[in-house]
């Protein structure tokens, strides 16, 4: 709370810009992109935005459009997700979360959506038979289905079957991204490369902004106009991000994640013996 560097860098950007309409560029939010994409190993391309949900909004949009530029019907743009799963609570993200309790009352929701049960590989391998799948999105770490790891492997095969039906894989980092779990993407420790990642939460380090990284299969899909927002990646929030992403990346935070996590476990094998 109340980190020094941070607040130097919005003390610091508030005296320069808040704001300017999104037909300009202006230097935080350029230098914020160059790092996201230099930081994701993979990415081509970043769309920032104002949380964790208008990210996924962006990818579900992406997906579609990049569906679409294929010569995809739209009824063969399916995005499969997982039971257990939450994505966001605008009307498309809370469609791809596979969990009631957050629709009940807001039908009727949008389709093209499938959902399997989360690390179940045979459901995913059916769910995407047809060959009207356009994406598989997950979780590396469910966090509000419990906090549930994928399990070792999962990933690997959804990358696969990915690649076999030719549909993209959408990773959500929004909880488990940004060093929490040791690593500065959660599923750098699976060795997966995914075509979309989305981030939003500790990026800002309390500060609201979402982002969209995009692999170079999809990353030239959106053109000017397909998408946009009046104050995603401002300067304030860029400027901060770009502090917190830089810590985040730090050694520092990953060894004190391995200290933290091995004192964790320890206390709880410890309760699990009494």
């Amino acid at each position: 709370h109340n980190d020094p560097d941070l607040m130097a860098a919005l003390t610091e950007q508030a005296g320069k810009l808040w704001h300017t309409s999104n037909v300009f560029f202006s230097a935080p939010p350029l230098k914020l992109a160059e790092e996201l994409v230099t930081a994701s190993r993979f990415a081509h391309k970043v769309f920032l935005c104002n949380s964790g949900t208008e990210a996924n909004e962006a990818a579900i949009k992406l997906v579609r459009k990049w569906a679409s530029s294929q010569g995809r019907p739209a009824d063969k743009r399916v995005i499969v997700t997982f039971r257990g799963s939450f994505h966001g609570r605008t009307l498309a993200a809370v469609t791809a979360t596979a969990q009631p309790k957050y629709q009940e009352g807001y039908e009727p929701l949008p389709g093209g959506f499938r959902y399997v049960d989360f690390n179940d590989v045979a459901a995913l391998e059916a769910a995407m038979a047809a060959g009207d799948v356009a994406a598989v999105m997950v979780e590396p770490i469910q966090g509000e289905g419990g906090v549930m790891p994928a399990a070792p492997g999962f990933l690997s095969r959804v990358r696969a079957l990915c690649d076999q039906h030719d549909a993209l894989l959408v990773l959500d980092e929004i909880q488990c991204g940004m060093g929490r779990t040791g690593t500065l993407f959660a599923h750098w420790q699976e060795q997966v490369t995914p075509d979309i990642v989305t981030l939003a939460k500790a990026l800002g380090g309390g500060f609201p902004i979402g982002a969209m990284l995009a692999g170079p299969k999809v990353a030239e899909t959106m053109q000017f106009g397909a998408h946009g927002t009046t104050f995603g990646g401002n300067p304030l929030a860029a400027a901060v991000a770009r502090v917190a992403l830089r810590k985040l990346a730090s050694p520092q935070i990953a060894e004190n994640v391995a200290r933290q996590s091995a004192a964790l476990r320890a206390g709880l094998e410890a309760l699990n013996t009494e």
